[in-house]
C-alpha cells in the first residue's frame, strides 16, 4: 500500500511535488519507538505543558503584574502555547492510538 500527497504551490510556474509517505516512515529504524512516544512522551508533555502554561497565565494575570506590559505578552504567550498543545492532541490520537484524523480535515466548515 503506497501513499503519496502531492503538493501544488501557486506562482508564476506552477511546481508539483509528491511526497511517497511510506519512505518518511521507513526512515526511521524502528517505528515502534516512535509510537511508544507518541503514547507515553507526548501525554507525558502535555499534562506538564497545560499545567506550566495555566501556572503562567494564573501568575501573570495578578493585578499587580497585569500592568506591565510584558506580563501581558506572557499570558499571551501562555495561551498560545495552550492553543498549541491542544492541537498537539490530533498527532497523539493518530500517531500513538493509530485512529484515523482524515475525517477532522475532511469537514467543510464554511456550509
Amino acid at each position: 500500500m503506497s501513499s503519496t500527497t502531492q503538493i501544488s504551490t501557486m506562482s508564476s510556474s506552477t511546481t508539483t511535488t509528491t511526497i511517497n509517505w511510506d519512505y518518511i516512515y521507513a526512515m526511521f529504524p524502528n517505528p515502534m519507538i516512535v509510537v511508544q512516544f507518541y503514547q507515553i512522551g507526548f501525554p507525558l508533555t502535555l499534562l506538564i505543558g497545560f499545567i506550566g502554561n495555566f501556572a503562567s497565565i494564573f501568575i501573570f494575570f495578578q493585578p499587580s503584574l497585569r500592568k506591565v506590559s510584558t506580563s501581558c505578552l506572557f499570558i499571551l504567550l501562555g495561551i498560545a502555547d495552550t492553543v498549541v498543545l491542544f492541537m498537539y492532541i490530533l498527532d497523539i490520537v493518530e500517531f500513538g492510538w493509530r485512529v484515523s484524523t482524515d475525517f477532522i480535515c475532511s469537514q467543510n466548515l464554511l456550509q
